[in-house]
């Protein structure tokens, strides 16, 4: 049905756009400090930590989804914790990807402790 609706180039129009914010995460995340990214960045799939360990990074995803502001999941490649995002909500945009990018610095700063 949404094909029908949106037609292939509303579809290829809005992976495209998606592909977009997922780099330009992948660009904020590579410039910021204390951030890792996972090599090769693929689709609109960016994986990255915060340096340090396995449960350092498990907390910061806690306290990321705990608060709501946004959604991120975990992943283990190898043995190492990674932070998941997977951009795919058509109302998504770079204000969204910055306000990502400033909580995960802000959660990186807290204690380690969900709540505080």
């Amino acid at each position: 049905m949404t094909l029908k609706h949106f037609g292939l180039t509303g579809h290829r129009d809005a992976i495209e756009r998606d592909i977009s914010l997922a780099r330009h995460l992948a660009d904020g995340v590579r410039r910021t400090p204390g951030l890792e990214m996972f090599e090769p960045q693929n689709l609109s799939i960016v994986c990255f930590r915060v340096a340090g360990s396995n449960e350092r990074n498990q907390q910061i995803l806690e306290r990321i989804q705990l608060g709501g502001e946004a959604f991120l999941s975990g992943t283990t490649i190898a043995g190492t914790f990674w932070l998941r995002a997977c951009i795919v909500n058509h109302r998504a945009t770079k204000a969204d990807i910055d306000a990502l990018l400033h909580t995960i610095e802000r959660a990186q700063t807290l204690g380690s402790q969900p709540g505080s």
